[in-house]
């Protein structure tokens, strides 16, 4: 009598054995992770697969194979990754979560169900395109608390264990004890379906002490803040213009008086044939960036460009006109400004970007050589001046926003060798406006086209060496500007 209940027993505890080693790992919630935009060189990605591979949890199903179960239902290129690849694709495969981000200054990483709707979002704080260990190993946790939630709402049927028991207890009735220890052992479903509201709102990431800070640590990160620092560099193509009339106020009073009532004195013409190349770089930098009050907008912005021009040069007096001459000459602008910038989230589509409305003041320079060999009259411009100036832009996509700065140019007079020519003294006037697209190609790497426009205005006044009543001065400058960009 007493070898049957041995036996049972013993034949229990083997068949026990077998399922926890065999059913349990073909039973691991599967999840798939898409690579992350923005991860330079997949690294990211790898710290996360690796992360979910430590904590034994769920299986991961390969991307590869994921591509090819897409491909076979039509699904390619971008729309593989898709809400509708998704929910064709996962189903089959039997996965219950996909994992997919975008990789900026943070990681903005989603988990979607089976049918492709997202179920649980967060942005986590990077160091070097990387988690903390700490973090990585809370994501997992999260990934595993969102697979076994979205099992239990699809309710699968009852584990092999359940079904184990009741062969074995269908064979000789079991103690009230060992009942009560069986019944405890084979009801699993009530802790999947308790999990599965867990897992739509899951909380790994603020399980621990230190929760709250790091909590309040992402939110932060996860704010409009400006990049630590934007430059550029790039070619530019200039048109430059200038005209210079004595004895009025323009140079179209001037063009408008009918011959022989003109005032006396040389006039000068710069046309504009053909634009001259140059380059231009470009630097901002915002070192209180990781400030989490309006100090982080203050920053520092310098510019340097370069040109270099051959144009027809025609001079024009009352006793006729020259022939046009060529004439070599160079252009010189810089800037150096203190910004402040406010910082908000703006865009299309799930990740937004920080764009901004701010203002600038600081000091600059435009300086035209012209080849003193050339001999002609038409005169340098050399100007210095404080500016003060009005930024915005306006983000789209990553990949495209809109930018645009108004500026006003405080008393730009030329040097004193410019204006002797035409008067004993001088005043002048200068504006500006520079507006154009930018954004961000591949991780840091981006992209600007620029289009900027400066007048200046100049009003001379007593006698020059050529004009005896002054006159009037004008010129302008209208640059493109194609840069390649480097933001972090």
């Amino acid at each position: 009598m007493l070898c049957i209940p041995t036996a049972v027993r013993t034949r229990r505890a083997v068949l026990a054995l077998l399922v926890t080693t065999l059913a349990l790992p073909a039973f691991a919630q599967r999840v798939v992770v898409f690579e992350f935009k923005g991860d330079v060189k997949g690294k990211l990605h790898r710290q996360v697969l690796g992360a979910l591979e430590k904590a034994h949890k769920v299986e991961v199903v390969p991307l590869a194979r994921f591509d090819r179960s897409a491909a076979l239902k039509g699904f390619r290129g971008a729309r593989a990754r898709g809400p509708a690849a998704v929910a064709a694709v996962a189903p089959k495969l039997a996965v219950v979560i996909v994992v997919e981000g975008t990789v900026k200054r943070t990681f903005a990483v989603k988990m979607l169900d089976a049918q492709g709707q997202p179920i649980w979002g967060k942005n986590l704080v990077l160091r070097q395109g990387l988690l903390s260990p700490d973090h990585a190993r809370k994501l997992a946790a999260a990934v595993d608390a969102a697979a076994v939630g979205a099992a239990g709402a699809a309710e699968p049927p009852p584990p092999p264990s359940a079904v184990v028991h009741e062969s074995v207890s269908s064979a000789e009735p079991a103690s009230p004890r060992s009942g009560n220890e069986s019944s405890s052992k084979a009801s699993p479903e009530p802790s999947l379906r308790g999990s599965s509201e867990a897992a739509l709102h899951p909380s790994p990431l603020a399980e621990s002490p230190s929760s709250e800070k790091s909590e309040k640590v992402t939110q932060t990160e996860a704010r409009p803040r400006p990049f630590w620092v934007d430059g550029s560099v790039g070619a530019t193509l200039t048109w430059r213009s200038y005209c210079a009339r004595p004895g009025v106020s323009s140079c179209g009073a001037y063009n408008a008086l009918p011959d022989g009532s003109k005032p006396p004195g040389n006039i000068v013409d710069f046309v504009p044939t053909v634009p001259y190349l140059g380059f231009e770089a470009r630097v901002e930098a915002f070192p209180l960036a990781s400030l989490d009050n309006p100090a982080k907008g203050f920053g520092i912005a310098g510019s340097l460009g370069e040109g270099f021009s051959l144009t027809q040069v025609t001079q024009s007096s009352a006793s006729g006109t020259q022939p046009a001459k060529s004439v070599s000459s160079t252009d010189i602008a810089y800037q150096v400004a203190a910004l402040w910038r406010y910082y908000f989230l703006m865009g299309l589509g799930d990740a937004k970007s920080s764009g901004y409305a701010g203002v600038r003041f600081g000091y600059g320079g435009r300086s035209f050589n012209v080849d003193p060999a050339a001999f002609v009259p038409l005169p340098g411009s050399h100007r210095k001046f404080p500016l003060i100036g009005i930024d915005a832009s306006l983000p789209l996509y990553t990949f495209l926003r809109a930018d645009v700065s108004v500026f006003y140019l405080l008393s730009p007079s030329p040097s004193a060798n410019d204006t002797v020519n035409y008067g004993s003294s001088v005043s002048s006037k200068g504006l500006g406006f520079e507006a154009g697209v930018s954004g961000q190609i591949y991780g840091p790497f981006g992209y600007l086209a620029h289009f900027r426009y400066t007048r200046f205005s100049d009003t001379f006044t007593g006698v020059g060496v050529q004009w005896p009543t002054g006159g009037v001065a004008q010129e302008s400058y209208a640059q493109a500007n194609f840069s390649a960009s480097l933001r972090f």
